[in-house]
């Protein structure tokens, strides 16, 4: 997305509806999703291990959530939004021209890699910040959902990446599952959790249709269901 692009987002931030926020900083994701990740954040980091990037950190809602749940924040942006200033060091760069004189017990990516044209190339820069056992947080649209796929079979394309998403959102990406299995692969790194996180929304009567026919297809078959809106991965390097 362009900077001037970048600012009519913003600027249009409250017509969005519904538009909640964290300590008076917009949460530009789904509701919940911010709250989801600290917890997982909590549960499955040491006490010790505090240093955490957040990368992509738009106007700081998940930043300041986290560095009030204790953790030691840097926020990293392409855009100079960051609003928690005053709480977290954050620096204005890409992921590319990023400088930290450090290494982090965990990284945050949440909800970037749909705006990416090149989101495993991110995913592995963020991987060399991390030391050895720190875990890296990612979440994306699910398209992988039962949701998505029926929505796909029926317009073209995945839920949340229709012409409007692209144009307004900067969703470019869709990313699958066994596109991060295989990066975890090759990366060295271990997939310790993975979820569908938050519930579908009520599909249309063709949708429904697809999505029971998908039902069917699964109790044939034994393949699995697939349901949440967004995939939450918790990703280890090994120490």
């Amino acid at each position: 997305m362009s900077l001037a692009s970048v600012d009519r987002y913003y600027e249009n931030l409250d017509a969005r509806s519904p538009l909640t926020r964290y300590q008076g900083i917009p949460m530009v994701c789904e509701p919940g999703l911010h709250e989801r990740v600290a917890m997982l954040a909590e549960a499955t980091l040491p006490a010790s291990a505090r240093s955490l990037l957040d990368v992509g950190c738009g106007q700081g809602a998940l930043s300041l959530r986290l560095a009030d749940r204790g953790f030691d924040v840097d926020a990293l942006d392409m855009y100079d939004r960051c609003q928690c200033k005053d709480r977290v060091r954050f620096q204005r760069a890409t992921v590319e021209t990023a400088q930290f004189d450090r290494r982090f017990d965990a990284i945050t990516l949440v909800e970037v890699l749909e705006h990416l044209e090149s989101p495993f190339a991110v995913l592995r820069r963020c991987v060399e910040w991390l030391k050895p056992g720190a875990r890296l947080f990612v979440t994306t649209p699910n398209v992988d959902s039962d949701f998505s796929r029926a929505w796909f079979m029926l317009r073209g394309h995945h839920w949340y990446f229709d012409e409007h998403r692209r144009a307004n959102d900067g969703h470019i990406t869709p990313v699958h599952d066994f596109q991060l299995r295989e990066f975890c692969e090759r990366a060295g790194l271990e997939m310790e959790h993975h979820e569908g996180a938050l519930e579908n929304r009520v599909p249309g009567r063709a949708h429904g249709v697809v999505m029971s026919m998908l039902k069917a297809y699964q109790r044939v078959s034994g393949a699995p269901r697939r349901e949440g809106r967004i995939a939450i991965y918790v990703l280890r390097k090994p120490a």
